[in-house]
């Protein structure tokens, strides 16, 4: 899918080294963007270093999604904002060869900006599983 306003995160694969890294895509929300909110509820289109670390610290432990003894399950981020750190989750389900039950990422946030946004960046990374995006003020 072709999108000239967005970036791609390349983010390390477990393990193995020679491994290609995952490429995630975020539609990169624009000043001229409408709709963007008031200032204090805006933060969901800031790409936050921990979003960052935590999307870093997933890929090289796949496990801790998979769980040890835990049946498996559908992930919620809360505050997703651009949804890169549950972007990179559907990434690592999808390339999941264990992943048979069709587990997906419940992106969530409060700005209905945010939430389009959202929605734009899970089909900009093309996924196999429908992931879903709801608004939650929490």
């Amino acid at each position: 899918m072709s999108d000239i306003n967005h970036l791609t995160f390349s983010i390390p694969s477990a393990g193995n080294t020679q491994s290609p890294p995952m490429q995630i895509r975020l539609h990169q929300a624009r000043d001229e963007d409408e709709d963007q909110g008031m200032n204090e509820t805006n933060t969901g289109f800031v790409m936050w270093p921990s979003a960052v670390m935590l999307s870093y610290h997933l890929s090289k432990n796949p496990h801790i999604l998979r769980g040890d003894d835990t049946p498996d399950g559908d992930v919620m981020e809360l505050g997703a904002g651009c949804g890169l750190a549950g972007l990179a989750v559907a990434q690592l389900m999808q390339n999941d060869e264990s992943n048979t039950n069709n587990d997906r990422v419940i992106f969530t946030d409060y700005n209905p900006a945010v939430l389009e946004n959202l929605k734009r960046n899970i089909v900009l990374n093309e996924f196999d599983i429908s992931h879903q995006v709801f608004g939650l003020d929490w």
